[in-house]
Parts: C-alpha cells; structure tokens; sequence
C-alpha cells in the first residue's frame, strides 16, 4: 500500500522534532549544562536529562520507521506520543514551581508564551496518536 500523505507529515514531524531536541541540548545552553552536571540531593534531575537526551534518539527513529511503513515504527511513535503527553505538561508544571533554580532561561520569553507552546505540543501529540488509530493507518502498517 501507498504511504498516506498524514504519516508522512507526521514521520517528517517526529525527524524534525528529534533533530530540535538534539541541537537545543548540544547547543552552549547553561540550562542544559546545569542538568547534566547537578550534584547532591537534585542528582536524580541529570538522570532525567539522560532519559530525555535518549529519548530525542528515538524521534528521528520512529519518523523513518514511520516513513517506511514499519509496523515498529507505528508503535514507537504512538509510544513517544504518549511520553510526549506526560512528560510535556510535567515539566510546564515543574519549571512553573523551580524556575528560580532552573527555568531561568525558558520563562525569559514569559510563562504564557511557554504556555502556548506546551498547548501546541500536546495538540500537535495528541492529534499524531488519534491519527495513529485511524483505519487508514492502519491498513498502511498491516502490509
């Protein structure tokens, strides 16, 4: 079957998105230097970043999976669509509580435009897994 036009949006979105995640950590970030290097009682948070860091792999990952028509693609997008989900309000959240120790550099843009950009994600992931389920779909991955 021919891949539908939707999964290649969405593949090309899931590469694009991991390449973003990769460049804004490499980049000379002192947001991302002080997760990776907290010591102490907060060491649990530069476990996160590592998770977060492995995870921005997999992005790009399921998008050619996706593009390929893989059925493991299929499921380590809906998979990271989830995560997405959780972990994307999460982090509003505890940024929005710890931003005197952390979200320096993310709430100079203010708290509501960084409130508009979670809503776009959770939007954009939301949409991506209902799309995931449509029968379309998944004819395209049962080939």
């Amino acid at each position: 079957m021919k891949r539908p036009l939707g999964v290649t949006v969405v593949a090309a979105f899931f590469i694009i998105n991991g390449a973003y995640g990769l460049a804004w950590r490499y980049q000379d970030n002192p947001f991302t230097e002080e997760m990776f290097s907290l010591k102490g009682p907060l060491h649990w948070i530069r476990i996160i970043a590592w998770l977060a860091l492995s995870i921005d792999f997999l992005w790009p990952l399921a998008g050619i999976g996706l593009w390929r028509l893989r059925k493991w693609g299929r499921r380590l997008a809906i998979f990271l669509c989830l995560w997405a989900l959780f972990a994307i309000p999460y982090t509003f959240v505890w940024l929005h509580f710890n931003r005197a120790v952390f979200g320096y550099e993310l709430w100079q843009r203010g708290p509501w435009r960084l409130l508009q950009e979670v809503l776009f994600s959770v939007a954009a992931f939301g949409l991506s897994i209902g799309y995931m389920f449509t029968g379309q779909v998944k004819r395209a991955f049962s080939v």
